[in-house]
């Protein structure tokens, strides 16, 4: 299975809410997590859900903060992931 872009930013969008973050937004590659609502402690619910949605493994050397500054920037390690 090919995953696209559209893909991934469904799936980002889909785990901001699963991880108690603003529901129903848009994607917006300039804006961080905290801006949608999900603090740092829920990271790893929301890493989980990406993981579960692309059926892909996040890995532990990619949780690094600059991986999850913005959304544009989950986006690109996703993107790395799917591609390699």
């Amino acid at each position: 299975m090919s995953i696209t872009k559209g893909d991934i930013r469904q799936a980002i969008v889909a785990a901001i809410g699963a991880s108690g973050g603003a529901e129903g937004m848009e994607f917006d590659s300039g804006r961080t997590l905290r801006e949608y609502g999900v603090s740092s402690l829920s990271v790893y619910q929301f890493a989980s859900a990406i993981e579960a949605a692309l059926h892909l493994e996040i890995p532990d050397e990619d949780f690094r903060p600059e991986h999850f500054a913005t959304l544009g920037d989950i986006e690109r390690l996703i993107a790395r992931i799917v591609r390699d």
